[in-house]
């Protein structure tokens, strides 16, 4: 059997937003850009000046082109074992010195539903990675074996994990292919300016993957292309705003809210989401323009999604490694794992 698994890049979803119960979830900062360079009294350069905003008056053209930009950067993860397959959650291109490969959860990659779908590195195995690079369908895989993969260690559970991974992708046609149409973080340079602005819980925060119960079997196109099957994937950037943080044991978590209510599309499972990356956005819009004129010009990788809550009372909590998990801890396990 030949499978396929196009994705969009990441088209935009409806803002996921918070809870409106509490002013301080759904009331959020942004930068107010001047067209003249601000000195304070003593000539040095002025803080930014700023304005508050609400997720839901971002316009549907801010939406979308955020989405599809961080979008370049996002994968889904699928394990083929030749005759059956499974789709089994999303990552994030980075890179570092020399490495190139895919950030993720730990149980993405030890996928706990199925044994025989967690990615075994031995030489010899049978299994293939394969991941889509662009929105027209296409075939692209690489053997497991050819893999290296470090984790964060052991999970002491689902709430706390730790659940960070990162899958080494040698010199390949399928890293070709990622150079090609894809976009890489390099997380290997300025890490201390990149942990800093990915610390800043301001403007909006942007949570990517692909929705297991938005894939699409399309036997209709099948034939037509030469394919016994084909699926598609849809790739999303869901918009939302943090509403909790701490840290446990040096690994730091954001909690990212979703709504139900009247309005909102998100979906009601996120499976196949885990392992997505979580991306910070300033939001800014010029002096004296109105509401609806905010735009984003740089956005930084601030963690990795990886457990969703229950959903109480039309809410819901999305979990997430943070900054300092990824920047200060996982990074330099893989700066040592890989030097």
């Amino acid at each position: 059997m030949n499978n396929r698994w196009p994705d969009a890049p990441a088209p935009a979803r409806s803002v996921l937003g918070t809870s409106s119960s509490d002013r301080k979830d759904w009331i959020h900062p942004g930068i107010m850009d001047n067209d003249t360079r601000m000195e304070n009294d003593v000539g040095l350069p002025q803080e930014p000046e700023g304005f508050e905003f609400q997720l839901g008056q971002l316009t549907k053209e801010f939406q979308n082109n955020l989405s599809k930009a961080i979008g370049y950067y996002s994968v889904p993860l699928v394990v083929d074992l030749g005759k059956e397959y499974k789709f089994v959650g999303s990552g994030t291109l980075i890179s570092f010195g020399k490495n190139d490969g895919i950030l993720t959860a730990e149980h993405v990659v030890n996928y706990a539903a199925d044994e025989k779908y967690r990615l075994n590195t031995k030489f010899g195995g049978s299994q293939k990675l394969r991941i889509s690079v662009a929105e027209f369908p296409h075939d692209i895989s690489i053997d497991v074996s050819y893999l290296e993969i470090e984790t964060s260690g052991a999970r002491k559970n689902n709430y706390y994990g730790p659940d960070l991974a990162f899958i080494k992708i040698p010199p390949s046609p399928l890293l070709r292919e990622l150079k090609a149409r894809k976009s890489f973080v390099n997380i290997g340079v300025r890490v201390e300016e990149r942990f800093k602005n990915a610390s800043v819980n301001a403007g909006c925060s942007v949570v990517t993957g692909f929705p297991e119960i938005d894939r699409v079997h399309r036997m209709e196109q099948s034939a037509r292309l030469g394919f016994i099957s084909t699926e598609q994937l849809k790739g999303y950037g869901f918009i939302t705003g943090q509403v909790n943080q701490e840290e446990v044991d040096g690994y730091d978590y954001l909690d990212f809210g979703v709504s139900y209510e009247a309005g909102n599309e998100a979906p009601l499972r996120f499976n196949g989401v885990s392992g997505g990356g979580v991306w910070r956005v300033p939001v800014i819009r010029k002096k004296g323009e109105p509401p609806g004129t905010e735009y984003f010009d740089k956005f930084y990788l601030a963690g990795v999604v990886f457990f969703q809550e229950e959903i109480v009372n039309n809410q819901c909590r999305l979990r997430a490694h943070g900054p300092k998990s990824l920047y200060k801890n996982f990074f330099l396990q893989l700066e040592e794992q890989f030097r």
